[in-house]
This record gives C-alpha cells, structure tokens and sequence, in this order.
C-alpha cells in the first residue's frame, strides 16, 4: 500500500578519517528522494558506488512498482492464474511478503491492491466507497493465493491485486546495502523518503544518528544511534482525507476496507528494511499490544515506539530493546 513520507530526520555524528571522506548524493527512485551518504577514500569511487547504487534501485523498482503496467510484478498479477517463470528479486520479494502477512495475522498484507485502488479512487473524489463495493473489494484480499513453484510463482485467483507500497522500499533499500557492502563501502546510509537503511557508522562515531519525529507538528523528538540497522515509520501524518469530519488514513484496515480512524504513528527498528518496513504498516493496523505479540512471537530482535491518541492525550508504547539515545552514547 501507499506510505506517508517517513517522519525521520538524518544526520552525521562528528567524526574524520585521514582516508574516508563523506560523500552525498541524492536521485529519484520511485517517485521520491533517494539519499545516498557514503564513506570512500576518493570523489572517483564514491560516484561509482552510487551510480551502482541508483541503477540497482531503479532495476529494483520495474521489478516491483505496482504502478508501471510493464513492471514483472504487475504482468505476473495480469497473467493469473497461470505459472510465470520469474527473476530471483521478485520471488524473493513475494516471498517474504507473503511470511510478513502470515507473522502479522494480515496485519500487513500484500495484496490489498483492490482496497488500495478504491482509497486511491476516494482520495481523489472525496466520497467514500459503497459497502458493496468494499465488501467485493475485501473479496479479492488473499495473499494465500501467491504461489511458488521452484523459479515460478502464480496469483492463484484472478482478480487478487497485489500492491508492494508497505514494503518494497525497505526491501529495495535491503538489496542496495548489500551491493554496496559487497563493493567495500560498509560506511554508509540510505534515506528512501524516510525508508532508513544505516550501514557500519561513520569514522570515529558509534553511530548515525536518526531523529524519530513525533506525530503531529512537535519538531522534538528521540535521536537514536544505528549501526546495521532499518528504521520505517508508518502513520497518516502525511497521508489522509477527512470526509464528513472523519479522518481516514492511508493505512488501511483489513477488517473494515477503509483507512484507519485512530490516530496511530509505529516506527519499527529492524536488522532489514523489509522487516522494518512490513511492521511499521502491521503495527498500525494491529495496535501496541498486538505488534507486542507478533514480535514477540516472530521478531524477537526488532523493537518498535507505537504512539497512539491525540496531542495532550498521547500514549508511548515502546517494544523491545530501542538503540542508545545519543546522549546516552559513550
């Protein structure tokens, strides 16, 4: 589904290297900023390292965008139920999908594209969707339906839309950290619209420092310290229609077909990006205590702040072993 742009500030802790010189850069993937800051001996490497890193992305997202007709995601969808044979990236990324949807009860579910397009369709009309027509739409959500068979999968019903947005991002973010570990620049971190994916800290530092907003319009918020670590937030701090008085998130609920009511802002911590990503939208539509069981359960290592309620009226919720605060760094 459609994410709200992440609520996440990023800057460098202090630090030098008589060798390793920071490097940024900053392209369009997917429709939004993709920030690269890197860690390289001279301006010659770090150029390409980061055009390797963009193409990746790039190949990344016509393998995975629900939005381009032509994309190997979206012709699999089209050609159910039949078998297609297709590239390791996209398997891969279905794969974990469809476990993230199980782990989370279809707190996160990749296949929502029915409900996402009458979101889309209620976003631009201001009017929201008959019953029928979510309920027809809520027919067609069933990610058992994506099946594998060695190096071919197949959408099993015709009709189940399959939607990426709560998790392509972090897993595209996952992939081009691995190209650049693999090219020798451990030293680095990428921002995909607030996707945060930080590699080994700069030179000197314990970490990268992240600042997590809080909902709403405060600009104070926590600044951790992360090494080797994925940060997403989810939320409708960006991303709402109000109709009637009511504010509709664009993180929907499976349960009901439309976004949610409540506010609810879930920034995940994890060692991936998809994990972090995939939990971030789950948390949302779970609650705290729900995100607490299924990471508890299956994402022991991950923690999460869950902040629910208005301004003046806000509950906390932290799950999990938070990175150090920075003022709590050595």
């Amino acid at each position: 589904m459609n994410r709200l742009s992440v609520l996440l500030i990023v800057t460098v802790l202090a630090g030098c290297s008589p060798r390793l010189q920071k490097h940024e850069y900053v392209e369009l993937v997917m429709a939004s900023p993709a920030r690269l800051v890197l860690y390289a001996e001279d301006e010659a490497s770090a150029r390409r390292a980061a055009r390797a890193t963009y193409d990746r992305l790039h190949e990344l997202e016509r393998v995975l965008s629900d939005w381009n007709p032509e994309s190997e995601l979206n012709l699999l969808v089209a050609a159910a139920p039949e078998w297609r044979r297709t590239s390791h990236e996209l398997r891969q990324a279905l794969r974990q999908a469809v476990h993230h949807a199980g782990a989370t009860g279809g707190g996160f579910d990749p296949t929502l594209g029915p409900l996402v397009t009458l979101w889309r369709e209620t976003r631009t009309t201001g009017t929201l969707p008959s019953s029928d027509r979510i309920d027809a739409a809520r027919a067609l959500v069933d990610f058992d339906a994506i099946e594998f068979e060695g190096k071919a999968v197949r959408v099993a019903r015709p009709g189940v839309q399959v939607d990426l947005g709560g998790f392509a991002k972090g897993f595209a973010l996952d992939e081009a950290a691995r190209l650049l570990e693999k090219r020798g620049f451990p030293r680095h971190l990428l921002d995909l619209d607030g996707e945060i994916r930080a590699g080994s800290p700069p030179p000197g530092s314990s970490g990268w420092r992240v600042e997590i907003l809080p909902p709403g319009h405060e600009q104070t918020g926590r600044t951790l310290l992360l090494k080797d670590r994925s940060v997403s937030t989810s939320g409708d701090r960006h991303q709402f229609i109000e109709i009637d008085g009511t504010r509709y998130s664009h993180v929907l609920d499976p349960a009901t077909g439309l976004g949610l009511v409540d506010p609810v802002q879930v920034t995940v911590i994890a060692a991936r990006g998809e994990t972090s990503d995939a939990l971030a939208t789950a948390g949302c539509v779970l609650g705290a205590e729900g995100l607490r069981t299924v990471m508890e359960r299956h994402y022991p290592d991950a923690a999460a702040i869950v902040t629910t309620g208005q301004a003046g009226h806000r509950i906390v919720t932290t799950i999990g072993m938070l990175p150090a605060r920075v003022d709590d760094a050595p």
